[in-house]
């Protein structure tokens, strides 16, 4: 989906969606509402609004918890969002995005709540008549799931994913590729954006001090102390400008090494998430990004045969067995699943 014509949708909602996807309970609890304006309602666009809902349950700071066994049951004079939101943060999937939906519709945007299953696990290949090979996947309760779909005017339902620990399918881009703007990644790198700022600010200075030398009068000064001076700025400035660009071609293999070091001080779920997502970032930025038609799967299969390896899909497996088994608890990232994505991400980068 175009980022930008999402932001800039113009026409307005028709009546159908409007009466029937921005209903809310008459009992709704007004803090709902407030909290939902403080998060979103200063934005002036659509997609933009329902991201900041979508990313407050994200950001760990809010506190929020996936939790499958012993969630809290609301009592008959609690609300299930209010609760929630306010009260236990710990859910799953239908807490996320149930509370998600009634936070868009108190800004009158519809949305809806959506429940089904991801793709499950690939079991056999299987030949058809026509020759063709499909995959053969088994689907269990286990992978049931729900999230939120707002609507857009002249373009449709667009999905998004509340659920802490869990990333969206849907592939949002910009028309105009820009760096640097990945949402919801968290491992550390270098900033490309702030890079080319600060690169553009040395330059400006360095342009600067050669009009000065050109212009400047040892009113105060001796000359030779005046040029001394300056040439010891121009070389300050070009041994950052230097330190810049090194960190910025290493970026990469500095974000592992600070993945790696978090992944086995924390031993935790969101470490290891965070690190696969990184991983995928790398892929993109080598011209392998996975496209939006294939599974994770599949995708994996794809980049082991790429790089002559089973790391990938082995990752991808661990990955999938932590977000949908709730393998959660501290401790869980194992040194083997650590290793094999060092490993592959070295085989990468070499």
């Amino acid at each position: 989906y175009d980022v930008h014509a999402l932001r800039n949708v113009s026409s307005k909602d028709p009546e159908a969606i409007v009466n029937r996807y921005t209903q809310l309970p008459t009992q709704l609890p007004e803090r709902v509402a407030q909290l939902a304006d403080e998060l979103a309602g200063h934005i002036d666009n659509r997609f933009d609004q329902a991201k900041a809902i979508e990313n407050y349950f994200h950001t760990d700071e809010h506190g929020f918890v996936y939790q499958l066994s012993d969630v809290p049951i609301p009592q008959d004079n609690e609300d299930y969002v209010d609760q929630f939101l306010f009260d236990t943060k710990a859910g799953y999937c239908d807490n996320y995005s149930t509370s998600m939906v009634v936070m868009l519709r108190t800004l009158d945007i519809p949305a809806r709540w959506v429940k089904g299953f991801t793709s499950g696990e690939k079991k056999a290949e299987q030949v058809s008549r026509a020759d063709d090979i499909y995959n053969v996947y088994e689907v269990t309760n286990k992978n049931a799931h729900s999230w939120v779909e707002v609507y857009f005017p002249e373009i449709g339902w667009i999905p998004f994913e509340p659920t802490k620990g869990f990333s969206n399918d849907a592939d949002f881009h910009k028309s105009t590729d820009v760096q640097g703007d990945e949402d919801s990644l968290e491992i550390p790198s270098v900033d490309v954006e702030n890079e080319q700022a600060e690169h553009r600010a040395t330059n400006d200075q360095s342009e600067e001090i050669v009009e000065d030398e050109t212009t400047a009068t040892a009113e105060v000064e001796p000359a030779s102390t005046f040029k001394v001076e300056k040439w010891h700025m121009v070389l300050a400035v070009t041994s950052l400008a230097l330190i810049l660009v090194v960190l910025f071609k290493n970026r990469f293999s500095i974000g592992m090494s600070l993945s790696v070091r978090r992944m086995k001080r924390q031993l935790d779920a969101e470490s290891f998430q965070n690190a696969y997502h990184y991983l995928l970032k790398l892929l993109k930025h080598k011209g392998y990004e996975k496209p939006s038609g294939i599974t994770l799967r599949e995708y994996a299969t794809k980049i082991d045969q790429l790089y002559a390896t089973t790391s990938m899909k082995r990752l991808t497996l661990y990955y999938e067995q932590l977000i949908y088994n709730n393998h959660a608890e501290e401790g869980t990232i194992s040194t083997e699943a650590i290793g094999l994505w060092k490993k592959l991400m070295k085989t990468i980068l070499n």
